[in-house]
């Protein structure tokens, strides 16, 4: 392989190290690749370049569909929550129920007990 001198402005030099950098590659060997792409029949540089088009598409893709998924499983655990919620209140409800059910029951036998010294009571006043 032979050694060139290239001059290009610090900018483009900027440019193409943040490019290699992102392709994990060195400087050289980016430059080389980009100047084979340039090579290639004229075709094959729209083809690369709707392909890398497509490829960041199922990037878009794939990120949407990751939150999607954070989003399903944060909302499947406030469903959970929701759901044991539920469950505490209708038991706390029961409890409640019963506990107005027994409250209910005294007062009953309370009334009947006082209906019926009343009721000796008045007998007794009115000397029957």
């Amino acid at each position: 392989m032979e050694q060139i001198t290239l001059r290009v402005s610090e900018h483009r030099k900027e440019s193409l190290e943040e490019s290699a950098a992102d392709s994990g590659e060195s400087l050289s060997e980016h430059i080389r690749k980009r100047l084979r792409t340039q090579d290639d029949a004229p075709g094959e540089s729209e083809q690369v370049e709707e392909l890398r088009e497509r490829v960041e598409e199922q990037r878009e893709r794939i990120d949407a569909l990751r939150d999607d998924r954070e989003e399903r499983i944060r909302l499947e655990a406030r469903l959970e929550q929701l759901e044991s919620d539920l469950d505490r209140v209708r038991d706390e409800r029961d409890s409640a129920q019963a506990r107005y059910n027994e409250t209910q029951g005294k007062l009953k036998v309370h009334n009947s007990e006082r209906d019926g010294v009343l009721a000796r009571f008045s007998t007794w006043f009115r000397g029957d």
